[in-house]
């Protein structure tokens, strides 16, 4: 988008790029996509192994998954486990925050034994995905995803070797 270009390229802070990009024409861009890709980039990090795990199933026959990093049309089974008598989905994931909704027998819905979160109205459930880092890594991580957080010009010149500009 052309916030992450004016902060990985320009070096212009990314709510300032923001603020930019929304003033000359009205626009919804993803800021913690952003800052979150920054960080992968920065702190190398891939994907890790996530689990969503529900107990009440309600005599369902299909339990499916909807969201995540797969867009709302690409409904993901989940298995049974016969071991932790729970169905269970587990997809690499990047470290973030994932909006997902339970899929039962055909009807949408939101697990009662996740977190959730409101999306313009609608109830979804919320999965966070942290990936293990140290206590250096874990400050600039935090640094990266707030408000207002600035790239040091050694992160500013790693993004660059690392898209070519």
């Amino acid at each position: 988008t052309a916030v992450a270009y004016m902060n990985w390229v320009r070096g212009i802070q990314v709510d300032e790029a923001y603020k930019t990009v929304t003033s000359i024409r009205r626009c919804s861009p993803k800021l913690e996509a952003i800052r979150s890709a920054t960080a992968d980039m920065l702190l190398g990090l891939g994907p890790v192994p996530a689990t969503i795990a529900v107990y009440r199933h309600e005599a369902c026959t299909h339990l499916q998954v909807a969201g995540l990093d797969v867009g709302w049309n690409f409904p993901l089974d989940m298995e049974w486990s016969r071991k932790r008598q729970r169905y269970e989905l587990t997809r690499p994931l990047l470290q973030g925050k994932y909006q997902w909704k339970l899929i039962m027998d055909g009807t949408w819905t939101a697990s009662a034994d996740h977190p959730t979160a409101q999306d313009g109205g609608i109830t979804n459930n919320l999965l966070e995905v942290m990936a293990d880092l140290d206590a250096s890594a874990r400050a600039q991580l935090a640094r990266i995803m707030s408000i207002g957080g600035e790239l040091t010009d050694a992160e500013k010149s790693l993004i660059c070797k690392r898209i070519g500009c």
